[in-house]
């Protein structure tokens, strides 16, 4: 694989950050792009990033699916989405209260919408190894990102995909309305997203769930869910996304397997079926 890191000093996050360009070998640029998200962009690379993972990543499934056919060749977008410190994530909209940020170099003042529309897009095009072909996915937190974002700018990518997204919601997420929520989303975890006591109409303004229930325009969406069933899983936060105004889901199986759980080994998995998904709509292959 061939990989390029690029550090920005961002006049939108005030911060220095960075992200990475992937390609697989042998193939000339430019090609199209899938934006993946996550945190640390090196998370999708890393073949040993969790115990499951058991030595693939990223591209090591592009070249396979390149080599039986079932994919054409596809750049990778890696942005950041948390800080160096990986212990403050801000993947979409704009941090309400980015003071409370510590060690907040790497995403600064958190306004990650207007970082991707102004600087990284406009940036990793001009690099030359990408074409104006994108598309978008993600992982936990990233699956949700990539999904609001696909809904922001339905224009901007040709195809969406997301595994086990991490979806909020207003009332379970909220300790203060639900004090005994088993939820690992707690809104007081984040309080610099949407301050606490949580903003409701901010959050409502930038929550997936609560902006397909107004209305909607999203590309065309592979969006798969582990089977792991607990209140702290997210099967049950991406089926509510799945029923919201009945949204057309190109996954043949939306349960990813019967013993799937959120972790790499699944991610690597849903890569495995949506990156097909995003060639054919990329390359318009019909």
């Amino acid at each position: 694989m061939r990989v390029y890191p690029f550090k920005l000093n961002s006049q939108v996050l005030q911060t220095q950050t960075d992200y990475l360009i992937a390609l697989p070998e042998g193939v000339r640029e430019p090609v199209p792009a899938v934006m993946l998200f996550r945190a640390n962009p090196y998370e999708w690379l890393n073949p040993y990033q969790d115990e499951h993972r058991g030595g693939r990543h990223l591209m090591t499934v592009m070249q396979d699916l390149i080599h039986k056919g079932y994919s054409r060749p596809l750049a990778f977008i890696l942005p950041r989405t948390s800080n160096f410190a990986e212990n403050a994530f801000v993947s979409s909209g704009r941090a309400l209260d980015p003071a409370t940020i510590q060690n907040a170099l790497g995403i600064g003042n958190g306004a990650m919408d207007d970082f991707l529309d102004q600087e990284l897009i406009p940036h990793a095009l001009n690099t030359g190894l990408i074409l104006d072909q994108l598309a978008i996915d993600g992982f936990s937190l990233g699956g949700a990102a990539a999904v609001y974002h696909a809904l922001r700018r339905p224009t901007c990518f040709l195809s969406v995909g997301s595994f086990d997204g991490s979806f909020l919601e207003w009332r379970f997420d909220n300790p203060l309305i639900s004090p005994d929520t088993p939820s690992d989303l707690r809104l007081d975890t984040f309080p610099y997203l949407y301050g606490f006591p949580p903003d409701e109409q901010l959050f409502r303004q930038t929550n997936v769930l609560d902006i397909l229930q107004r209305s909607y325009q999203l590309p065309p969406a592979m969006i798969h869910y582990a089977a792991a069933e607990h209140p702290t899983a997210n099967g049950w936060r991406v089926r509510a996304v799945l029923k919201s105004q009945g949204l057309i889901n190109h996954a043949s199986e939306p349960c990813l397997h019967p013993y799937s759980a959120h972790n790499w080994y699944w991610a690597d998995e849903h890569l495995y079926r949506s990156l097909p998904f995003h060639s054919r709509h990329l390359y318009q292959d019909f």
